[in-house]
C-alpha cells in the first residue's frame, strides 16, 4: 500500500498540537492495514504525521524522552508517555521495532519554584516511568539497538535483568549514575558504557561479565567502568577475536590493567585512549607493548608517551596524538618521545598533533619543530596541527571582545546582543569573519600568522605530504591567500590546505593551478554539518594572485 499525506495547509502545525493527545491505540487502528515501510514513508514525509505518530516511526529510534517542562505539567506528561508505551508493548508492531531510545534525564526548568513536595511527587513519576519501561521491553523482542540515559534505583537493576529476554540485541548505549550490571552473558557487539563518576566496587564475576567476548565488536567505556569491565573480560581469559574498535577514558592507574588486555585482542584495529590522571603510577615505569600483542593495530589515539609505549613494531599508519584530560602528570610531548613513534612496523600516513604546546624552545625554530616531524614521519600523507596561542604570548580569543564593532549582522546561532564580526557583503569584496580561535580584534598577529611568517627555505617536508590541516584560524581570506602562497612556494606538493576554527573551517583544494575554497561559517552546528556556505576561486601564477571571485552557494 501507498499512502499519501498532503502536509500544504498553513494550519498543520495547530492540527498537529491538537491531535497529538489522540491515544495511541486510534492511531494503530487507523493503521493496521500499513505495512512497515508505508509507515515510515508517511512519518519522514508529513510533519505533522511525524509528531502525532511518532509511536509508529519504525525506520528511526522510538524515543521516550522527557524535556525540562514545568513541573505543573511533567507529572501529566510523564503518564501520557506511560500510556503510549503500555500501548506500544500490547500492539502488534511490537516485534517490529528495532531500534529504542530511552532518556529519563530529570529537566531542571521551574525546579527553583517547585516545593519539596512538587520535586518528590515528580522523582516518583520518573521512577514509574522507568519501571514501566523496563517491565515492556520483554515485549519488543525485534530490538536490535537500544540507548538508555537516565534510569535509576530499582528500575536499573532490573533494567540489567531485562535484556537477557532480547533475544536480537546486538547494541547497547547506556549512561546512568550507578554502574550498570546484569546477571547473564549477553551477545552484545557494540557496546557503549558511560558513569560520570568512578565508582570502586568489588568485582563480582556473576554482575560485571555480561559481555560475551566472542561477539563484542566495538567497546566504549568510561573510567568508572574499566576496572571492573576489564578484569571481567580478563577473567575470562579467552581472546576478544572479534573486537576491533575500543574508545576509552581511564585513569593512568588502570594502564596496567589495559596494557594485560592488549594481550587478548589479535584484531583490534582502532584505538582510542584517553587519560584522566591521578594518583602515583607513571607512564615512564610500564613496559612497551610487544609486537605480539595487537597485531593489527591501524589507527592509534592517545597521548604522547602512551603512544610511546604501543607504536613500536605495530602497522599504525593513522596516529593522533592528544593532551591528557589533567595536569595531574608531567606529558613531556611529542617531540621528546618521537624517535619511538617513529619505528611502527609501516609507515605512518596520517598525524595529528593537538593539545600540545608545539611552540619552538630556546635553540630552535619552527622549521625545526615541522623537520622534526618529517624525520620521523617520511612517508607522511597528511598532517593536522595545531598551535597554542598563549605559547606565543598571545591571548585566546573569546566572544564578544574579538568582534569588531562595525559588525553589520549576526548570523544564526549566536544569542541576542553579541556581535558576529561578519564584516563583509557576500555579494560584494566578501571577507570572512574572524574566526572564533583569532586573538583580540586589537592584537595584530594570530600563533599561526607567527608560524607562517617564519617558514624559510629550510623547510623539508616529506614529498608525499599532500594535505596539511591548521587547527587555528586565520583572520580574513586575504590572510589565506598569503598563506597558501606560502605554502605552496616551499611544499609545491600540496593539494589541499586546511585552516580550523569553530566559527569559520576553511578547506583549500587545487586542481591544476586552481585553488577553490569550501568554508563552513556560522555556529558550531554549522561546522560539524560542514555545509558548504561560499567558494572562492584564485588563480596562482608567479606567486600573484591574478584572478579572484566569489560566487554563493547554498
Amino acid at each position: 500500500m501507498t499512502a499519501t499525506i498532503h502536509d500544504e495547509n498553513p494550519a498543520a502545525a495547530d492540527f498537529a498540537s491538537a491531535a497529538a493527545d489522540i491515544p495511541t491505540e486510534v492511531w494503530l487502528a487507523c493503521f493496521s492495514h500499513c505495512d512497515t515501510a508505508s509507515l515510515a514513508a508517511l512519518s519522514l514525509t508529513n510533519t505533522y504525521f511525524y509528531n502525532i505518530c511518532a509511536d509508529l516511526r519504525f525506520s528511526r529510534p522510538f524515543v521516550f524522552e522527557i524535556g525540562a517542562v514545568g513541573e505543573a505539567d511533567a507529572l501529566a506528561y510523564m503518564q501520557r508517555k506511560k500510556q503510549h508505551l503500555l500501548d506500544l508493548a500490547a500492539s502488534p508492531y511490537a516485534g517490529q521495532i528495532q531500534t529504542m531510545a530511552f532518556d529519563s534525564v530529570i529537566g531542571t526548568f521551574g525546579s527553583r519554584q517547585a516545593t519539596t513536595d512538587e520535586k518528590q511527587r515528580r522523582l516518583e513519576g520518573y521512577q514509574a516511568l522507568e519501571k514501566t519501561f523496563v517491565e515492556m521491553l520483554p515485549a519488543f523482542q525485534g530490538l536490535k539497538e537500544i540507548t538508555v540515559c537516565g534510569v535509576r534505583g530499582d528500575a536499573m537493576e532490573s533494567f540489567g535483568q531485562a535484556l537477557e529476554h532480547l533475544p536480537a540485541l546486538e547494541e547497547l548505549n547506556f549512561r546512568a549514575a550507578d554502574l550498570l550490571q546484569a546477571p547473564t552473558r549477553l551477545s552484545l557487539k557494540n557496546v557503549s558504557l558511560n558513569a560520570p563518576a568512578r565508582r570502586d566496587i568489588p568485582f563480582e564475576a556473576n554482575r560485571m561479565d555480561y559481555l560475551d567476548p566472542q561477539t563484542l565488536r566495538s567497546l566504549t567505556l568510561s573510567q568508572a567502568y574499566i576496572a571492573p569491565i576489564f578484569r571481567a573480560l580478563l577473567h575470562a581469559a579467552r581472546p576478544l577475536e572479534q573486537l576491533t574498535e575500543i574508545d576509552l577514558v581511564l585513569n593512568n592507574t588502570d594502564l596496567p590493567l589495559l596494557l594485560e588486555l592488549f594481550a587478548w585482542l589479535p584484531n583490534l584495529h582502532s584505538a582510542s585512549i584517553y587519560l584522566i590522571a591521578s594518583g602515583t603510577a607513571q607512564l615512564d615505569t610500564l613496559p612497551p607493548v610487544p609486537a605480539t600483542h595487537l597485531p593489527r593495530l591501524t589507527t592509534l589515539v592517545a597521548p604522547a608517551p602512551l603512544a610511546a609505549l604501543i607504536a613500536p613494531g605495530h602497522p599504525i599508519t593513522a596516529l593522533r596524538l592528544v593532551g591528557g584530560y589533567s595536569a595531574c602528570w608531567e606529558d613531556p610531548g611529542p617531540r621528546a618521545v618521537l624517535p619511538a613513534l617513529a619505528q611502527t612496523s609501516v609507515p605512518v600516513k596520517t598525524l595529528s598533533l593537538t593539545s600540545y604546546n608545539l611552540a619552538p624552545g630556546p635553540g630552535t625554530d619552527t622549521v625545526d619543530v615541522l623537520n622534526s616531524l618529517a624525520r620521523a614521519f617520511p612517508a607522511l600523507e597528511k598532517l593536522d596541527i595545531e598551535w597554542d596561542e598563549t605559547a606565543y604570548g598571545l591571548k585566546r580569543a573569546v566572544y564578544p571582545e574579538m568582534f569588531d564593532d562595525a559588525a553589520k549582522e549576526v548570523p544564526s546561532g549566536f544569542g541576542a546582543g553579541e556581535r558576529s564580526g561578519f564584516r563583509y557583503d557576500i555579494d560584494n569584496d566578501a571577507e570572512y569573519a574572524p574566526p572564533e580561535s583569532t586573538i583580540f580584534a586589537q592584537q595584530e598577529q594570530t600563533a599561526l600568522e607567527l608560524v607562517l611568517s617564519s617558514l624559510n627555505e629550510t623547510l623539508r617536508l616529506p614529498s608525499t605530504l599532500k594535505s596539511i590541516v591548521f587547527l587555528n584560524s586565520l583572520r580574513s581570506t586575504a590572510h589565506e591567500h598569503a598563506a597558501i602562497l606560502t605554502l605552496e612556494k616551499l611544499h609545491p606538493a600540496f593539494e589541499e590546505i586546511e585552516f580550523g576554527g569553530w566559527v569559520r573551517d576553511s578547506r583549500w583544494a587545487r586542481t591544476g593551478r586552481m585553488w577553490e575554497n569550501f568554508a563552513a561559517e556560522g555556529a558550531a552546528d554549522a561546522r560539524l554539518k560542514g555545509e558548504k556556505v561560499g567558494q572562492q576561486r584564485f588563480r596562482i601564477v608567479s606567486s600573484v594572485v591574478q584572478q579572484s571571485e566569489c560566487t554563493a552557494s547554498a
